[in-house]
């Protein structure tokens, strides 16, 4: 492995290619440049180290207490005692009194919408393309390529179209939407054409009879290839019809669901970024995913291919007004904890700073290409979820953080909301008093069971 290359810079040691990508790929566009950048995040290096260590040190401090009293206690054990040990070393504190949450205006896919979030690496450009583009899937290709149909006889799947099993496939789609946005007195199954698409929905059945939606509230709008837009339980639903293409006597030749509402873009547990390049791609991906420029080629079954982003849905609502839908995830990223370090710049001591310092210094940074094109009337936030905490002082110390990265980076106060991971026991037992630490910026409390 090739040594890695430093320059000095106030002091500390930054890696030149990490120094030339944020230079030559990050700054371009925005308001701060390298030189800002890099005097900001020594400052905030020099700023927060000692306490950041201090932290580390506690946990330390903790756990070995923790550990003398079981080895002294081994056969004698007491919850009573336990308990007064863990009040008396300040492992188990008071609850706070009640409080308030207000982090200010949010997405809605974070406040309004409940729907499946996934956590993809930020380390492998395909999946992470995979997971943003998949707010839109394919109840078609759910039904037909999974064990949903049972693949034997002939409903098997083979190198060709099985046109049984296709035809199966829209009826059991037709099955659920006659569930979920059923029409007045017929079956999707029977559905011919949409025969008017105003602000009142009516399809023709194969008979020509004309049938209306049993709840027109559930009637979003029409997009520019005809798709019928209805809403359930807040999450969309796109009606495709096109007879040529359907393999059913109905017109239906897709059913697209609103999918993952949120993706988590990780760059802690499932990314691998050991080296400083790995570290630096890393931010490369995050890069072109928040510019929307980030593709991915690759060869499957002999053929070259590349994969993108999906574009904006573009409709016509129920007013006659054009409105746009989001093609991908709302995206929250994940940092590393504060104990992590890393080599992408040395400090004053010529040791690794922590990483976590640098994740949101470097993520803000990249955020800022989006939060500068936000209209005023949005909301305009990143979402961060953070890892690993121990307790409300290391809470309120990923708080400072946040608010050291939001002045440097000249973005409102509160931008960064947080999600918390409760998944040390030192936050799961003083659960209350870590969220009021971020009361100003909590967005959600995510229990790590895997963790446990």
């Amino acid at each position: 492995m090739a040594k890695n290359s430093y320059s000095s810079f106030n002091k500390h040691n930054i890696d030149n290619n990490f120094y030339k990508f944020i230079d030559q790929e990050v700054v371009s566009g925005l308001k701060i440049n390298a030189d800002d950048f890099f005097n900001s995040i020594c400052s905030i290096v020099e700023e927060l180290k000692e306490e950041n260590e201090g932290l580390l040190q506690e946990r330390d401090n903790l756990q070995l207490k923790i550990d003398n009293w079981h080895v002294k206690n081994k056969d004698n054990f007491s919850f009573k005692d336990y308990k007064e040990l863990l009040i008396d070393i300040g492992y188990l504190l008071p609850e706070p009194d009640d409080f308030a949450i207000d982090v200010g205006p949010v997405a809605e896919e974070i406040y309004n919408i409940a729907g499946p979030q996934l956590v993809v690496p930020v380390s492998n450009d395909r999946f992470l393309l995979n997971a943003v583009n998949a707010r839109w899937g394919s109840l078609f290709d759910a039904f037909y390529g999974t064990d949903v149909i049972p693949n034997k006889g002939d409903m098997a799947k083979s190198s060709s179209l099985n046109l049984k099993r296709a035809n199966k496939t829209v009826e059991i789609a037709c099955d659920f939407l006659d569930q979920v946005v059923p029409l007045e007195g017929a079956s999707y199954r029977q559905i011919k054409c949409v025969e008017e698409n105003t602000n009142k929905l009516l399809f023709k059945l194969n008979n020509d009879k004309i049938v209306a939606l049993a709840d027109n509230e559930k009637y979003v709008g029409i997009n520019k290839d005809g798709g019928i837009l209805l809403r359930n339980n807040n999450l969309l639903i796109e009606v495709v019809l096109d007879q040529n293409a359907s393999y059913h006597p109905s017109a239906i030749s897709d059913v697209i669901l609103e999918s993952a509402i949120t993706t988590i873009v990780d760059f802690e547990d499932s990314a691998s970024t050991v080296s400083n390049d790995e570290k630096v791609r890393a931010y490369r991906n995050y890069l072109g995913l928040i510019k929307g420029n980030l593709k991915s080629n690759f060869v499957k079954n002999g053929k070259s291919l590349t994969r993108k982003l999906n574009n904006e849905k573009v409709y016509i609502d129920t007013n006659g007004k054009k409105d746009n839908l989001s093609g991908i995830s709302t995206i929250l990223v994940r940092h590393v904890g504060i104990h992590m370090t890393t080599d992408l710049i040395q400090d004053i001591d010529n040791k690794p700073i922590f990483e976590g310092v640098l994740d949101a210094m470097v993520t803000g940074l990249i955020a800022s290409h989006y939060l500068k094109d936000i209209p005023k009337n949005a909301p305009s936030s990143m979402y961060v979820v953070k890892p690993k905490l121990h307790g409300p002082k290391e809470v309120a110390f990923t708080v400072k953080l946040f608010a050291l990265v939001e002045k440097a980076l000249g973005l409102n106060d509160k931008t960064i909301k947080i999600g918390i991971m409760d998944e040390e026991r030192r936050t799961s037992v003083n659960l209350k008093a870590c969220i009021k630490e971020a009361k100003d910026r909590v967005i959600f409390v995510n229990t790590g069971f895997l963790d446990r």
